[in-house]
């Protein structure tokens, strides 16, 4: 992917947000997120002109001095911004892995009173907090006018435990992902027939047991040679050593280019 005519290595997908994708990208081993805006419609949520948005929400939150990554550079003409990456477990996992602490929580309470007090809101979803040597960073542009709804107290709140809001999120996702993702991974891993049995008229679910085990491990965040890996890990492991790794590779390729061809990579 470019920004103002630079090239940018894509690893991985890192999330897709309200107002665009963002990728993990590398440049000569430094990596960075490359945030792409997109105009998918939101029934929550109206934007405005959102590049221009996203510029004026990070001098507004750096003024204010909330922890946010430095924005490096600007596309305007594709609509890209890439940021400082900040490496380091976002709260969501924290809080899934029962790894949230006190400490923490005591980090975006100061972080949402500071907001409070200069009339804002950002958006309090744990997956828009990253930890890195013990600060916490807001990794998101988006602020707002303040209002007591959308608090931390009154809604941000309720994800950053095991509550029950957080677990019927998490279920509802992980259900509605893995459906989704095995449906994908079906789909490559037939097409593909690495041994040879749809061709010999086997039923056509010979291999969904082997792509339930593929779409139970992987998530649209995962990288390729994640993927790749994965592939080959299953098909050693159920036809024993009889598969060949630039057959599960083909595989894996093939499932990451069909997870992300909706997500607008464009050279």
């Amino acid at each position: 992917m470019k920004v103002n005519d630079k090239d940018y290595e894509v690893i991985k997908l890192l999330g897709r947000g309200k107002g665009g994708y963002s990728y993990l990208v590398k440049d000569n081993n430094k990596y960075y997120v490359l945030k792409n805006i997109h105009h998918e419609l939101c029934s929550y949520y109206q934007f405005q002109d959102k590049i221009h948005s996203e510029l004026n929400d990070y001098n507004h939150l750096k003024e204010i001095g909330i922890n946010i990554p430095t924005m490096v550079a600007i596309d305007y003409e594709n609509e890209r911004i890439l940021k400082e990456y900040i490496d380091g477990p976002n709260c969501y996992e924290l809080v899934n892995k029962d790894l949230m602490s006190q400490e923490i929580l005591e980090k975006v309470v100061r972080i949402s009173r500071k907001a409070k007090y200069h009339n804002i809101n950002i958006d309090y979803f744990p997956t828009n907090f990253v930890l890195k040597d013990n600060e916490l960073y807001y990794i998101d542009y988006e602020c707002n006018e303040y209002k007591d709804e959308w608090s931390f107290e009154n809604w941000g709140k309720k994800y950053w435990s095991k509550t029950k809001d957080f677990e019927i999120y998490e279920l509802t996702h992980r259900e509605d992902d893995f459906n989704q993702y095995f449906k994908l991974v079906k789909k490559c891993v037939d097409r593909e027939d690495m041994m040879n049995l749809l061709e010999i008229n086997c039923p056509s679910d010979e291999y969904d047991h082997e792509s339930e085990m593929i779409a139970s491990s992987i998530s649209s965040f995962s990288s390729k040679e994640e993927i790749c890996t994965i592939v080959y890990e299953v098909f050693s492991k159920m036809f024993e050593g009889l598969v060949k790794k630039n057959r599960c590779d083909k595989v894996g390729e093939d499932i990451f280019n069909s997870l992300n061809k909706d997500k607008k990579i464009i050279n």
